[in-house]
């Protein structure tokens, strides 16, 4: 797999290495694709929460919404286009996204808005109460310290721990240690919401602190 950006699609689209059911994985191939272009602010988002049953809508798996114990986005400033956000979003998964395979390993995604995938993802004007367990809290890392400290040994996808099965296909890449990475496996630090910030994980943020950070007045129920 040669990873290449495909530099005449449209400025609203991106391609990139894509395995269904490794969202980790395939946004560490997307900003390793980021790396290497000037002036790309961009940032990584674990979305989870305490125990780990997040509600997001707008997901291809399933509408109106889907239960994830977890779920990964790449978010980056806005390029010089016809955007008026200042961020936008990539998100393979997302119905939003109207992404496709665009050749045997790959997908290609539209390149999503940040107030509207915020609004139409997570639903911050919904308070039903039998939802609120659900609500989503979000780790947000910059890429390039990602790409640095994080690894994953895909043992959360195997069928038994024992096992050498899996629930789903790898990714046809080999598995990731980034070269600062404490340990083979370190999703699990990603996905837990407990702990709060630290140079190697970023730093959790609520509702309402995510859509400050990103330029996007919500009003977060």
């Amino acid at each position: 797999m040669n990873g290449e950006n495909t530099l005449d699609h449209p400025a609203d689209l991106f391609e990139g290495p894509y395995q269904a059911f490794y969202c980790e994985e395939n946004i560490y191939q997307a900003a390793r694709l980021l790396k290497s272009q000037e002036n790309s602010e961009a940032y990584v988002l674990f979305i989870s929460n305490h125990s780990q049953t997040v509600q997001l809508f707008c997901q291809r798996q399933r509408e109106p919404f889907v239960i994830w114990d977890y779920h990964v986005i790449l978010i980056r400033r806005a390029l010089k286009s016809q955007l008026s956000d200042d961020y936008e979003v990539l998100d393979y998964d997302s119905s939003l996204s109207q992404s496709y395979e665009s050749k045997p390993g790959f997908c290609t995604a539209r390149i999503i808005p940040f107030s509207q995938y915020a609004s139409e993802t997570f639903r911050f004007d919904l308070d039903i109460p039998e939802f609120r367990r659900f609500k989503p809290l979000f780790r947000c890392i910059e890429a390039h310290t990602f790409l640095r400290c994080f690894s994953s040994d895909r043992s959360h996808m195997l069928v038994e721990e024992s096992s050498t099965e899996y629930v789903e296909p790898v990714p046809g890449w080999p598995v990731i240690r980034g070269r600062d990475a404490l340990v083979d496996n370190g999703l699990p630090s990603f996905i837990d919401m407990h702990q709060n910030s630290s140079l190697e994980y970023g730093a959790v943020l609520d509702g309402t602190e995510l859509c400050s950070k990103f330029g996007y007045k919500e009003v977060v129920m």
